[in-house]
């Protein structure tokens, strides 16, 4: 049995994207970030488990206050990266959405997302 922590519909701010406007002018990215943990014992405290408060920092670290990149797919990497050091993690998934992405016509949501596994 396994168990999946998770933030959902996280929005920052901040200034990631291929076009050199998108790495100054902030804008919105919706962040999700699961993590599944192995089985834990329920009577334990949160050191048995992974904080949600992790995972809000991970992203807050990464997507909003971390350097521009020009791909949404790095991003979901540094997510990653930074969950996957917690060794009760299992498996990870990311999805990043880009409300004000620069697509050429009205309409549609431009979305990323990751799968990793230990």
């Amino acid at each position: 049995m396994s168990w999946v922590i998770g933030i959902e519909g996280y929005q920052v701010e901040a200034c990631h994207g291929y076009y050199a406007h998108e790495k100054v002018q902030p804008q919105p990215f919706v962040v999700s970030l699961w993590a599944t943990i192995s089985e834990i014992a329920l009577t334990c405290d949160v050191e048995c488990t992974l904080d949600y408060g992790v995972l809000q920092k991970c992203i807050d670290e990464q997507v909003r206050d971390g350097s521009p990149v020009s791909l949404v797919e790095e991003l979901c990497e540094r997510l990653v990266v930074c969950v996957a050091n917690y060794s009760q993690v299992d498996e990870i998934k990311v999805r990043i959405e880009k409300p004000d992405a620069p697509l050429p016509h009205k309409g549609g949501l431009a979305v990323v997302e990751r799968t990793w596994s230990r």
